[in-house]
């Protein structure tokens, strides 16, 4: 005879498929499409912002750079399998790839970020990784005259959290990659991907966030 307690177990573990089935379906009932060609971004924070993503100033001892764990020569990961950041505290997990993470409906491999504001902000404040704040930085930055200049050349009210993690952001707008093979293949040249590479896709975040992989 079944107990109540192991009745809660298998009741729990079925309306747990149920959810993660019913996800699956709806999130695969919607066509793949390619990304875009092209992307509207500001093209003056742009290139703000590509300044900060190579300087260590984000950090709390200046010496961890965005870059360091997104090489963007090098798929924009650190191809390592744990991270490591400021005094050279080591990480439970790899960085992913800053490369069209504008599409992601969700940031991070676990997905807790909901937008790029989001995830531009937890390294800079995380402990292991830049270990700062974001008050911190604004005062670092504001004492740079480079920073000064052209915070105020393009925000009125110069240089401030919002205005820096935007800049970050439109940046990481800015890091697409369209017209990948993967993007051909789905837009019908079948010989672009091999047949081993085809339909590779990460079933994670409790079933829910699905990850494609573009080659």
């Amino acid at each position: 005879m079944i107990n109540n307690k192991l009745k809660i177990y298998i009741r729990a573990g079925v309306l747990t498929l149920a959810v993660f089935f019913g996800s699956f379906s709806m999130l695969f009932s919607s066509a793949i499409v390619s990304i875009p060609e092209t992307i509207d971004t500001n093209k003056d924070k742009v290139a703000l912002e590509k300044k900060l993503f190579f300087d260590p100033i984000l950090s709390r001892y200046n010496t961890i750079s965005c870059a360091l764990c997104h090489d963007l020569q090098d798929g924009g990961d650190d191809g390592r399998r744990f991270s490591f950041g400021v005094e050279g505290r080591e990480g439970s997990i790899n960085s992913p790839t800053v490369y069209s993470t504008v599409f992601n409906f969700r940031k991070f491999w676990d997905g807790r970020a909901k937008n790029l504001i989001e995830q531009v902000l937890e390294p800079i404040e995380n402990h292991v990784e830049m270990d700062s704040s974001m008050p911190a930085v604004v005062k670092k930055l504001k004492k740079i005259a480079w920073h000064q200049k052209h915070f105020g050349e393009i925000y009125e009210n110069g240089i401030t959290t919002d205005n820096v993690t935007g800049s970050i952001a439109e940046f990481e707008k800015a890091l697409v990659t369209p017209n990948a093979p993967f993007d051909r293949y789905l837009k019908g040249d079948k010989k672009s991907i091999s047949r081993e590479r085809k339909g590779i896709f990460l079933v994670y975040f409790k079933g829910v966030y699905i990850v494609s992989q573009r080659y």
